[in-house]
């Protein structure tokens, strides 16, 4: 078991992934409000390839 940093966003995946979402969110959903349809179709832009590349920068890969 190892402990990670008490802050250490280059290691937690998920902050990775909520980068995306939150990009991907600011360039093609700016001011619409549909909400929850637009996280979900933000959420579906990250591919298999993008999970991999996240684990092989934070150095488990």
């Amino acid at each position: 078991l190892v402990f990670l940093p008490p802050y250490s966003p280059e290691f937690n995946l998920i902050e990775m992934a909520f980068a995306k979402v939150k990009s991907v969110l600011r360039r093609h959903f700016n001011g619409e409000s549909h909400g929850v349809s637009n996280i979900s179709d933000a959420c579906y832009t990250i591919a298999l390839d993008d999970a991999v590349e996240y684990f092989r920068e934070a150095g488990y890969m």
